[in-house]
């Protein structure tokens, strides 16, 4: 087999010209039909990455894609050197390969495009122990990916550090208000977190007016701050002219007054409801 001096520059004349490989297996590549290949080359051969590589690069070169790369063989889809260097650019062509479930490969990889978490097996991600691994690696590109492609709801209830990152659990109650619940009691009093946890979320504060148990007093203060000094366009949406009237007796409270605070909380959760 004659073999190419440099494969990352080889075209599908190349392959024609080369002699290595059947006329109909290049026709159909230059028509882009690359499944073809499986039934044209051995498992053998499809195995080979001195006969496949040639291939993903010319694909790579006349087309700008590596799609070739999802019928290869099994061995070969699960080349680390071709995976890496292909996820760089097109991370959704791992799904469904062996690499999808390589949890070596993922951590390896992840850094250079945390994209692939999105693409990994759906088992990899409701694994809480590879989670965990994956987040601390301290990447908040990663860790944004995370919450949103994985169940992360285990993630948290299972780990103490996470409940106290204010990034990790804004993002997390970004994506499921309630997740509010595990995020520790310092947070939960927090101003600064609230707000910005209300600016991602803005069903936030009806929340916490429905769900006063999980709050103390301080949490509910910060609540309160947070529905008095940012815009209603920013942290509430939908209500009705009644519960505006309510949002403004609150205001006019004093902030030690709790027990007045929490009632309006409660007139204002029955008002949502008849809404």
């Amino acid at each position: 087999m004659k073999e190419f001096a440099n494969n990352k520059i080889v075209t599908l004349n190349d392959l024609k010209q080369s002699k290595n490989y059947p006329n109909e297996l290049v026709e159909n590549l230059e028509r882009r039909n690359f499944k073809v290949i499986l039934e044209l080359l051995s498992n053998s051969q499809r195995a080979d990455i001195n006969i496949m590589e040639p291939i993903l690069y010319a694909i790579k070169n006349e087309f700008d894609t590596y799609e070739i790369y999802t019928y290869y063989g099994v061995n070969l889809q699960d080349n680390a050197k071709l995976a890496s260097e292909i996820i760089k650019e097109e991370p959704e062509l791992i799904k469904d390969t062996l690499i999808s479930r390589n949890e070596e490969f993922i951590l390896q990889n992840v850094k250079t495009n945390p994209n692939i978490i999105k693409y990994m097996s759906e088992n990899l991600k409701e694994n809480t122990e590879f989670l965990e691994n994956l987040y601390q690696l301290q990447e908040t590109d990663i860790s944004k990916k995370i919450v949103k492609e994985c169940n992360i709801e285990k993630l948290i209830q299972n780990n103490q550090e996470l409940t106290k990152d204010p990034q990790f659990m804004v993002e997390a109650i970004k994506k499921e208000v309630s997740l509010i619940k595990y995020a520790n009691e310092e947070l939960k009093n927090n101003y600064e977190f609230i707000k910005s946890a209300c600016t991602e979320n803005n069903n936030l504060i009806e929340y916490v007016a429905n769900n006063t148990e999980e709050f103390g007093i301080e949490g509910l203060t910060a609540s309160k701050k947070v529905l008095i000094n940012i815009s209603s366009k920013e942290a509430i949406t939908g209500f009705e002219e009644e519960q505006k009237k309510v949002q403004e007796e609150l205001k006019k409270k004093d902030e030690k007054d709790i027990e007045s605070m929490e009632e309006l909380i409660k007139k204002d959760k029955r008002l949502k409801r008849q809404s």
